[in-house]
């Protein structure tokens, strides 16, 4: 197998994780519908499925009995966080071509999984925590702290303070770290002296 097929296979197994709460399904729109979808999604800087995913949702809402001023300014919203395209590509090859000297490849994966996730929800416009990761993946909130405090420090992600976040004293919102990709590279470097395999041509792929 080789590095491209493998990594197309671990991105597979994160994303039936990442999608274990949603449906996929198709279609089928006028021209005109689809254009502002279209529109909506480019203003939002997420992908055309998710767009039509809130759509179809708000329309539910409204059926359901909900205000549809409430539900509109749901969907038009701008998302609260940067974008990423999902799967955040350059990040992820990066974390498996990564040989960090204390990182087993069960450990690289676990890493791309949470990697994955929490660039999915940034791309969403949301920011989740560690307590809220481990009730998606039925770990431990301490086991996923810990993974996102290492993340941190070899600068994929960023942890933010935010006091009485959805009734919790005190949470740390996880984002996807502006220039991750050169910090983690650096982070390599001084573990291990030498660069990511093939970060040069990665660069080239993401942020």
């Amino acid at each position: 197998m080789n590095p491209r097929t493998k990594y197309h296979a671990s991105w597979r197994k994160a994303q039936k994780t990442l999608l274990a709460d949603m449906r996929e399904t198709k279609a089928f729109v006028s021209a005109e519908s689809y254009g502002r979808a279209v529109a909506l999604a480019e203003s939002r800087n997420e992908r055309l499925p998710i767009t039509i995913g809130r759509l179809l949702d708000f329309a539910i809402d409204v059926l359901d009995g909900a205000d549809p001023e409430d539900a509109k300014q749901e969907v038009s919203a701008p998302p609260a966080t940067a974008s990423l395209e999902v799967p955040a590509e350059a990040l992820l090859q990066a974390i498996l071509a990564s040989r960090f000297p204390s990182d087993t490849g069960a450990a690289r994966l676990r890493q791309f999984a949470f990697v994955q996730i929490v660039a999915e929800r940034n791309a969403k416009g949301q920011a989740p925590t560690s307590t809220e990761m481990a009730g998606l993946t039925g770990a431990f909130r301490a086991q996923m702290d810990l993974l996102s405090k290492q993340l941190a420090e070899r600068g994929l992600i960023t942890r933010k303070h935010a006091p009485n976040h959805r009734g919790a004293r005190s949470a740390k919102l996880l984002m996807i770290a502006d220039n991750a990709l050169e910090h983690f590279n650096q982070a390599h470097i001084a573990e291990t002296g030498e660069p990511i395999t093939g970060i040069e041509a990665l660069k080239k792929v993401g942020r």
